[in-house]
């Protein structure tokens, strides 16, 4: 999983796997993310599913 900006770009390069790479990004910093906003993991795993379809 990429971890610094420059696996980020390269992840970046390949148009194919941009959305799944960033979903994968997002899902693995839910607890992070849980704190920070105060949603449940299952609305954030909600709202990462219909931010991925945008």
């Amino acid at each position: 999983m990429p971890t610094t900006f420059d696996d980020i770009t390269k992840v970046l390069n390949d148009e194919e796997s941009i959305a799944d790479s960033f979903k994968e990004i997002l899902l693995s910093h839910l607890k992070e993310l849980q704190e920070k906003t105060g949603m449940t993991q299952k609305e954030l795993k909600a709202y990462i599913e219909r931010i991925m379809v945008m």
